[in-house]
């Protein structure tokens, strides 16, 4: 190849990120370039960032600007690439999971092991609904009385997003508040719990209405919840709460908003399961 087909191909690879790049801007020694410009299609064969040479950042071109000894010309600087921005994510969010994630009575609850045998219909229609919810990527609420298997279905929701390669967190609500008010201090470690609540793929949040109602909880709350109703990014919701109309009362200050949100069908469903011991009918079945 060339000297001037060498960097006609290079300038081409620098447009992609500077479209401004001219001819004139590549320096006679193009080594780095080349060097940089081996890895733009790392991805489609990525060895993962344990067994990349690079341990999992590239190099791309910037324009380095005009001195007194030089015209401006591109060299490259070293990035994180999206499989290693990606891990970071995931690790910051696993965090979250692991500190303050599913309880252990409900580590191992799937849709698998929510039995439907001797239930009343309803328990089938639930599990049905959070399964589809997982499927077409849609929040749900999930109301009723205490042992009604809620939180089951919530946990087991998390584990078939985890199974699908996207993240999930499962939180308590009260946990949640707990680790925002431990946010806002000086020496709060990053991300915030807010971050990875707003930037997860799929949220579960436990037993709304369980939290002590104050203004400051409930715009914590709005805030969340509504930033994921208008990025359409899933979340499910547990509550005892056995109405809309309950709900409401128990989401606190905003909750009129906050329900309108989580019960939009254009956002997701929700269900109600009331008078149904699951808990209890799970111990006979044993």
């Amino acid at each position: 190849m060339s000297e001037y087909a060498k960097k006609l191909e290079i300038l081409e690879w620098v447009r992609q990120s500077c479209p401004q790049a001219s001819m004139c801007d590549i320096p006679d020694n193009t080594i780095e370039l080349e060097i940089a410009m081996e890895q733009k299609d790392c991805y489609q064969h990525c060895p993962g960032i344990s067994g990349c040479k690079h341990h999992g950042y590239i190099y791309l071109p910037v324009l380095y600007p005009y001195s007194a000894s030089r015209p401006p010309y591109y060299k490259t600087a070293c990035t994180p690439c999206k499989v290693r921005i990606m891990a970071e994510k995931k690790a910051a969010i696993e965090t979250y999971v692991k500190n303050c994630g599913i309880p252990d009575l409900f580590k191992h609850a799937t849709f698998e092991n929510f039995t439907t045998i001797r239930r009343t219909p309803k328990i089938g229609l639930a599990k049905s609904i959070a399964q589809d919810c997982v499927a077409q990527e849609l929040a749900l609420t999930l109301m009723g009385t205490p042992g009604t298997g809620k939180t089951h279905l919530a946990a087991a929701m998390v584990h078939a997003w985890l199974a699908k390669g996207k993240s999930a967190i499962f939180i308590p609500v009260v946990a949640l508040l707990d680790e925002i008010r431990r946010g806002y201090g000086p020496y709060s470690p990053l991300p915030k719990i807010e971050d990875a609540i707003k930037s997860t793929d799929f949220v579960a949040l436990d037993d709304l209405g369980a939290q002590k109602d104050n203004d400051w909880v409930t715009e914590r709350l709005w805030e969340l919840i509504d930033q994921r109703y208008r990025e359409r990014k899933p979340i499910t919701i547990t509550s005892n709460a056995v109405s809309k109309d309950h709900l409401v009362i128990i989401a606190g200050e905003r909750g009129p908003q906050i329900v309108s949100r989580l019960t939009d069908q254009t956002f997701g469903h929700y269900i109600v399961l009331e008078d149904i011991d699951y808990r209890s009918l799970k111990r006979q079945d044993r």
